[in-house]
């Protein structure tokens, strides 16, 4: 019997079975939510989507600097 440890997925396969999921958090001025999307025509490419509420102050200094549409 082998002692060899089994290595960890490669971290795109891990974001791959976290697809869709929501995390709660990611601004400390509002409730936003994050969710994890893969990437469209990229394999193994994932972004990470955050949703501030609409009178959040910092998505608002972001959308006045061009930052966030």
């Amino acid at each position: 019997m082998s002692n060899r440890k089994k290595l960890p997925a490669p971290v795109g396969e891990q974001l791959a079975a976290m697809d869709g999921a929501r995390i709660a958090g990611g601004c400390d001025t509002c409730n936003a939510v994050q969710t994890i999307v893969a990437h469209d025509g990229a394999r193994n490419v994932h972004r990470i989507r955050i949703a501030h509420d609409d009178w959040c102050p910092t998505l608002r200094r972001m959308r006045a600097r061009g930052q966030a549409s």
